[in-house]
């Protein structure tokens, strides 16, 4: 689908599936429940680690939607009886809505706990939150923040290699993991290489500290301020690979020019922070740093990659719509005026 193409705020079981797994592939330093909603907290590193999630629900008739759900057979047929399983809140006839006076009781309640920790109020919005919400929030000074897309893609998908070229050689992306070793390194590796630049491109797996600081350099931030960053790292659980992508010239490696992460939870891959320095852009790194990733998954036994996207980024929604990915949900945020109560 273009980039510039108006996603409907749809709520899917699979959006509701990969809202799960981004909870298990970006954690929180702490959570609190209460009554369903997921407090989420994290110093204020990054708004999904410290904002309210309220329970992830799919639209009632989920084999009505246009968004792509690339899940082999087996998979699909499970979803869609889970999914009937389900109270629906997804669509004006299906919400089971709280009323508003409750609405406001709980959204005080989320504030004086954020307020405690003097941070902002932030709330994960969707196609399946009460239908209520979004407008109490507006009128309580809420502004929207990044409006986002999940995108997905199945890693069988024909023509998945059509972006090989023989000219570069690279360590597999198969061999990465969270301590960094790499215990099935191979070469050459076609989804490594890049048809757009002469230079071989290597991927390389690294432990989480020499990426981040490597993540740090290429995104122009100080590595310093990344404490919370590296914390929320060591607590993810599930198969972990970190991916640097460096330009190789004369049989010598340069500093990596990009980098991004992937974690592999059964049957889902999660890709996040994408990279790539300012200085390197429109030479296929982005192309070749998706395909290591990919392929890490593909050797995790992963079948679907997801990932999240700002919907104004349309740079890396081109590059990911090349790549075969395509929406399955969307979600915002709504950010309080300051981090005090607000009566």
């Amino acid at each position: 689908m273009p980039a510039s193409a108006d996603i409907p705020d749809h709520w899917t079981p699979l959006s509701a599936e990969i809202e799960t797994a981004v909870l298990r592939a970006w954690p929180a330093l702490e959570e609190i429940d209460r009554n369903g909603w997921v407090l989420r907290f994290a110093e204020g590193y990054s708004k999904r680690s410290n904002c309210v999630l309220i329970g992830p629900q799919p639209d009632k008739d989920v084999r009505s939607t246009a968004l792509s759900r690339p899940l082999e057979a087996a998979r699909e047929k499970a979803i869609l009886r889970e999914a009937a399983s389900m109270k629906c809140v997804g669509g004006a006839d299906c919400r089971h809505e709280i009323s508003v006076p409750e609405l406001e009781e709980r959204v005080r309640d989320c504030e004086r706990l954020y307020a405690e920790r003097g941070m902002r109020t932030i709330f994960k919005l969707h196609g399946g939150v009460p239908a209520a919400l979004d407008g109490l929030l507006e009128s309580r000074g809420y502004t929207v923040a990044d409006r986002t897309l999940f995108m997905s893609r199945d890693l069988n998908m024909e023509g998945a290699d059509r972006t090989s070229s023989a000219s570069g050689t690279a360590e597999s992306a198969a061999g990465f993991a969270k301590d960094g070793l790499s215990r099935s390194v191979a070469g050459p590796s076609p989804h490594c290489a890049s048809s757009a630049t002469q230079t071989s491109l290597r991927c390389r797996p690294l432990g989480c500290d020499p990426w981040l600081a490597h993540w740090c350099r290429c995104s122009g931030t100080d590595l310093a301020a990344h404490d919370v960053h590296r914390r929320i790292l060591d607590r993810i659980e599930p198969p972990t690979g970190f991916l640097a992508l460096a330009a190789a010239a004369n049989g010598e490696d340069a500093d990596p020019a990009a980098c991004a992460m992937g974690v592999a939870d059964g049957p889902l891959l999660g890709i996040f922070d994408v990279v790539v320095a300012a200085n390197s852009r429109r030479r296929g790194l982005g192309t070749a740093l998706m395909h290591g990733l990919l392929e890490f998954g593909g050797k995790h036994g992963a079948g679907l990659a997801y990932l999240q996207v700002v919907r104004h980024n349309r740079a890396a929604r081109a590059l990911y719509d090349s790549l075969g990915f395509a929406p399955a949900g969307s979600y915002w945020y709504r950010v309080s005026p300051d981090s005090r109560l607000h009566d």
